[in-house]
């Protein structure tokens, strides 16, 4: 897992400062810093437990917890801690962030999309796999691991979400929103429960979906105005009225508004939380989706605004531009806003996708 996790990382340094630019290389050098240092505490949290049984395969790993948990309780509790700074440094999860609104707004739009959509969700799978895999549901309890998930996760949330409401520059919004929709899957796995878990795994499908239509559309935007600058961008629907329609309904999912898929999602993980009690994380879901509507909008207000006077002469810098009389050469955005709208009005369909995987994780038997 270790090895292969390195070799994704890498090819994502390279593709960051694929354009070869000052800011692309520094957001690549800056993500290689703290990438190694996630995976080097990582690294050293797998050493610990191989210190506790003797062996590197996660099924062995997990026969032998219980043994190890009542001999070595702080020992097990120091691996968790150190495997889940690790990969909390891979998922941007706050104060642990650095790394990821240079790597986001400076790679070129395919590859912020990439890094949003994929590269950090499969932090998630492995902090998922080794939760539930080889410390199990019981020990993660019992050692209140959980309570630290939803606390960073309560943290994460806020912090993205604020960060989002001050940005001027489209991707970098879009970088700390994908920080803000983190928080909400800690959470969800924070809360531990079956409901939790399936609301967290449906989130993680949602936002990728969702985030990865939102890195598309900047990109045309970007080509088109020749800004990054939000208020450059001007009168864009004018221009593309299909992006911007894109744009939106996958803006409205990441807020959580119905029929959109992000709402199914967020209900999901609120209702978790309800149900064990911590009615606070509703609050706090509630508060950072209202201030997800306030960056969000103020977009969009832009958008449907008048254009500019003297707008911005437009530049290939983010690729090439999506001409008004070719509509199909975004096709890819369009399925992915098709999928935000299908998964929302059926959210059946994206919840039996990660119910098997969440009854698996339950009953401690993947391998």
């Amino acid at each position: 897992m270790y090895v292969f996790y390195e070799l994704l990382s890498l090819a994502m340094y390279l593709l960051i400062a694929y354009p070869k630019t000052g800011v692309t290389l520094r957001a690549s050098f800056n993500y290689l810093i703290m990438g190694g240092v996630g995976l080097s505490f990582f690294l050293l949290g797998v050493g610990f437990l191989y210190a506790m049984t003797g062996t590197l395969d996660i099924f062995h790993i997990a026969e032998k917890m219980s043994v190890a948990f009542n001999s070595n309780t702080r020992m097990v509790l120091m691996s968790f801690v150190l495997i889940a700074t690790g990969m909390g440094i891979k998922i941007a999860m706050f104060p642990l962030h650095g790394w990821l609104p240079d790597a986001h707004s400076m790679a070129p739009s395919p590859i912020s999309a990439l890094l949003s959509g994929v590269t950090v969700k499969i932090g998630i799978y492995v902090l998922i796999r080794v939760t539930y895999s080889i410390f199990s549901a019981e020990t993660f309890f019992t050692i209140s691991s959980h309570a630290i998930l939803m606390v960073l996760g309560a943290g994460t949330l806020l912090f993205g979400a604020s960060m989002a409401l001050v940005q001027t520059d489209l991707k970098r919004l879009l970088a700390y929103s994908t920080i803000n929709q983190l928080g909400i899957v800690l959470i969800g796995l924070g809360i531990g429960t079956e409901l939790g878990l399936i609301g967290a795994l449906f989130h993680v499908l949602n936002h990728a979906i969702m985030k990865s239509t939102l890195f598309f559309c900047a990109g045309i935007m970007i080509a088109e105005a020749g800004t990054r600058e939000i208020k450059g961008l001007s009168g864009f629907n004018r221009q593309q009225p299909a992006i911007t329609f894109a744009f939106v309904i996958a803006s409205l999912g990441m807020i959580g508004i119905p029929p959109i898929n992000g709402f199914a999602s967020k209900l999901l993980i609120c209702l978790a939380a309800i149900e064990a009690g911590y009615t606070v994380l509703v609050v706090i879901i509630l508060v950072a989706s209202a201030i997800s509507a306030a960056y969000y909008f103020r977009v969009i207000q832009v958008l449907f605004s008048s254009p500019l006077e003297h707008s911005p002469i437009p530049t290939h810098g983010e690729g090439q531009v999506v001409h008004r009389g070719n509509f199909f050469r975004a096709w890819p955005i369009y399925i992915l806003t098709a999928g935000c709208l299908l998964l929302g009005l059926i959210p059946a369909l994206g919840i039996s996708l990660v119910k098997p995987a969440v009854g698996l994780l339950l009953s401690h038997v993947v391998p």
